[in-house]
Formats: structure tokens, C-alpha cells, sequence
């Protein structure tokens, strides 16, 4: 039976047996985006309605931008299990879930063709126009369930639903693109190239910039960045940007597992704050770096080693203060 109409095309419907009523007076107020992790679309639907697997979402969106409606968008669909996110727990109760047709990490993880970006992008519009779901609400599965999930994962582009209002990315406040630029310097923080700005060529030997016209204090041997402009630095030897793709390296040691202390506990808050289930206790343990991880790959995709290295850290503190008060 054919459904509604959502970006040109017409949403069919194929109902789950598996929901239910939501919580008395829960308000639905965050978006959470899936992979179906299968082989296939087919067996993806099979399972999403197969009363025994006790699974669901409330839409399924196609690699060539299909449309299905699992669950009433009213109901609560079981789609994001033990789950957790800016304090409160039982995401299933107050969000809508969209699984997105892709192998997955397990069977053939892919990117995410453009017809259904663009299916996507109208469906996630139209549920942002009935319910009121801030951008900081819009999250990835592993965001709220990172201990077990991955999804939708580092390939998913979260830039592109954030430039078209649905979610948050970073770039407009730190000039990072994780994915194809991670390591280019900001032009909103420094001036992307000084010679763009104010006419300025570095010098031929190191490529550094003159402190007297810029303002900054690159290191004489290899023209590194401070660490208190952008919060990077480029490659060792160049000076300039990072090879397209590589993750720059940390201005000083990265935070990883088995690190203790105040800096590992104000990077925890940070990330508590800003909405992930994490304990501020100072160690750097396993459930630690499985919420940095989650952290990467919804929001630094170049690097996702699960440790705070300059450039995640700058992420963290600008988002925190883009959602401050909020």
C-alpha cells in the first residue's frame, strides 16, 4: 500500500508487528540514524517485520532512495535497544529511528549512494517539521549505544545533513572536513593561505609565515602551527597542510586507553556535556575510547583510533560551546 509522498516519492508501506505505545507524555525530541547492517535490502525488511526478531524502525531508506514505513511515527519502534543519550536512557522512547539500506562493517561496509542521501535528507526534514528535534538531537546509533554499535559509521555524510539543517557538524566552527581534508588549516581561524589574505609567500626552505604579519609563532624547523590557533599541526617535513586524507598529528601527547588523570576527566565531562553516556572518573578505559570512537566517526572520520589527539579535542570543545545552555 502506498504511504506518503517525501522528496518526490511515494513511501510504501510495510508494517512491523514490533512496537509499541510510547511512555505516557514522552516527547519525541531526537532523530537516530542506522545502517541495517545486512546483506541485503530484502533481508534487511525481512527482519525489521519478522515478529520473532523483536526489531524495528520507523522508516528503511533504500541504496537507490526507496521509501518504506515500518512504524506509525506516534508508536514506539525497538530500534535503538539499551541506549542512552544527554542523561536519559530508553532513546527508543522519545526518537524516531531510520535505517538506511548498507552491508554494514560486517558484510561490506560502503558509501552511502547519493539517491539516498537525497531521500534521506527529505524524509529527515519531514520528521523534523512535526516533531521538535534540535540538531544536537540528530545522532548516529554508536552515539547513543557505543559499547555495541557502530552505525551508521565513518562513511555516512553527516556534513551534507548539517549544511542542509538536520544535525551538527563542526566545520563552520573549526574549518575541519574529516573525511577527504582532514589536516587543512581553518580560513576562518588563521586565514586559510596568508597569501590568499595579505599577499605573503612562506619562505622556500620551511613554509613559514612571518610572525610580524600573521601573528603566529611557527617552530623553526618544520613550520608547525601552535596548538592554541587551530589546534593541529601538519605533517612533520611539510609545514603547510596534511596529505588529503591523513589525520594530522597531536600538538602534544594524544589521550588513549590507559591514561589517568584530570586531563582524561575534563575530556569525559566534555563528552557528557555535550550528550554521550560516559563516566567522569579520569580513566581512560575501555568504555572510554568506545565513545571517543563513536565521537570520530560521526564527527572526525579521518581518525578513528578512539584517542583525544589535538584535533578531536578541538571538535569537542567547539561543539560544547555551539550547544552551551541549550
Amino acid at each position: 500500500m502506498a504511504g506518503e509522498r517525501i522528496g518526490g516519492r511515494m513511501a510504501i508501506d510495510l508494517p512491523s508487528p514490533n512496537s509499541d505505545a510510547r511512555p505516557r507524555g514522552a516527547p519525541i525530541d531526537m532523530l537516530v540514524l542506522h545502517y541495517t547492517g545486512m546483506a541485503s535490502a530484502e533481508a534487511a525488511l525481512a527482519r525489521l517485520t519478522d515478529r520473532d526478531a523483536k526489531v524495528s524502525a520507523h522508516w528503511c531508506v533504500g541504496e537507490d532512495g526507496a521509501l518504506w514505513r515500518l512504524v506509525p511515527e506516534q508508536r514506539r519502534a525497538w530500534h535503538a535497544g539499551r541506549s542512552l543519550w544527554r542523561g536519559r536512557a530508553g532513546v527508543n522512547d522519545r526518537s524516531i529511528g531510520i535505517e538506511l539500506v548498507n552491508p554494514g562493517h560486517a558484510f561490506g561496509y560502503r558509501p552511502f549512494p547519493r539517491p539516498q542521501m537525497d531521500a534521506l535528507l527529505a524524509l529527515a526534514r519531514a520528521v523534523l517539521s512535526r516533531h521538535p528535534i534540535p540538531p544536537r538531537n540528530v545522532v548516529a546509533h554508536a552515539d547513543v549505544a557505543p559499547l555495541r554499535r557502530a552505525d551508521p559509521g565513518e562513511l555516512f555524510d553527516w556534513e551534507r545533513l548539517a549544511r542542509e539543517g538536520v544535525g551538527l557538524w563542526p566545520r563552520e566552527e573549526v574549518g575541519l572536513r574529516p573525511r577527504e581534508e582532514v589536516g587543512l588549516w581553518p580560513r576562518e581561524e588563521v586565514g586559510l593561505w596568508p597569501r590568499e589574505e595579505v599577499g605573503l609567500r612562506p619562505r622556500e626552505d620551511v613554509g613559514l609565515w612571518p610572525r610580524e604579519e600573521v601573528g603566529l609563532w611557527p617552530r623553526e624547523d618544520v613550520g608547525l602551527w601552535p596548538r592554541e590557533e587551530v589546534g593541529l599541526r601538519p605533517r612533520e617535513g611539510v609545514g603547510l597542510r596534511a596529505e588529503e586524507g591523513a589525520a594530522p598529528a597531536a600538538a602534544g601527547p594524544a589521550l588513549r586507553r590507559g591514561d589517568r588523570g584530570a586531563a582524561v576527566r575534563l575530556r569525559q565531562e566534555r563528552l557528557r556535556e555535550f550528550g554521550y553516556g560516559i563516566a567522569a572518573d579520569g580513566d581512560f578505559g575501555a568504555a572510554t575510547e568506545a565513545v571517543v570512537r563513536a565521537f570520530q566517526r560521526h564527527f572526525r572520520q579521518g581518525r578513528i583510533d578512539g584517542a583525544i589527539d589535538a584535533g578531536t579535542d578541538a571538535v569537542l570543545r567547539r561543539l560544547c560551546a555551539r550547544v552551551a545552555g541549550a
